[in-house]
């Protein structure tokens, strides 16, 4: 939500809880205005701007003669403003808006995959009492991860067209071929992790993926799955290297 509508939503709650607290006090508009002690000709239409939440900016004593004349006080508005105060830092709320933007281009999926690993990291900073992050980070971040996952779905998509080509040696029912897309995210996410290992930590975590797996599906179809997702992801680290030939 941008900054205009979240100020356009403090005043219009302001005014509602103004102009509540002013019928409890059994006051018409023009009675609160006397008693203020402002001029009926321009303070009547301010105050019916302010409870209307028209009013753009108003001021602080507009606001504590507008409570004196109710009776009221501070504390009856202490809620709405609450409301507002209680939002993260504006910073924050930019770089949320910023990061939706870098997602848009993607699958809604997608999407939402790369929003909510940034808010994950937003939550963590702030539960951990961390500074938030600059938006510009934040940015760089959701673009890795966008490129990430789109390059992930275009290598699941390959995947999915040899399942269908029937390359593993059988026709694989809805539910084996969702299993073994699954694996294939696993595979990626292994050697997504893995690009900056030290040597033999890629090797030894593809050694134990295929475990979840074993007497469920055939070990052919898990291997060939395997092999392929990591022989598309070398391709698209190295793109000198040419693309994996379809295995028959």
């Amino acid at each position: 939500m941008g900054r205009e509508s979240v100020a356009s939503g403090l005043l219009a709650g302001l005014g509602r809880r103004l102009a509540g607290l002013r019928r409890a006090a059994g006051l018409s508009q023009a009675e609160l205005v006397r008693r203020m002690d402002r001029k009926a000709r321009t303070a009547q239409p301010l105050v019916s701007r302010l409870e209307r939440g028209k009013e753009p900016n108003p001021g602080l004593f507009l606001i504590l003669d507008y409570l004196r004349a109710c009776r009221a006080g501070p504390e009856d508005i202490a809620a709405v403003l609450r409301g507002y105060t209680s939002r993260p830092i504006a910073s924050s709320e930019r770089g949320t808006e910023e990061v939706a933007r870098v997602a848009a281009g993607l699958p809604r999926r997608l999407q939402r995959e790369v929003e909510r690993q940034d808010w994950r990291e937003v939550v963590c900073r702030g539960r951990s009492g961390r500074e938030p992050e600059d938006v510009e980070t934040r940015v760089q971040r959701a673009r890795n991860r966008a490129a990430a996952v789109e390059r992930r779905a275009r290598v699941l998509a390959t995947v999915g067209r040899e399942l269908n080509a029937g390359t593993i040696g059988f026709e694989p029912t809805w539910v084996q071929r969702r299993v073994l897309l699954q694996h294939g995210a696993k595979v990626w996410s292994i050697c997504l992790r893995t690009r900056r290992s030290r040597p033999g930590r890629r090797e030894a975590l593809l050694a134990q993926a295929p475990e979840w797996l074993k007497g469920y599906m055939p070990a052919a179809a898990v291997g060939f799955v395997q092999s392929l997702v990591v022989e598309l992801f070398e391709t698209m680290e190295n793109p000198e290297r040419p693309e994996p030939e379809r295995r028959r």
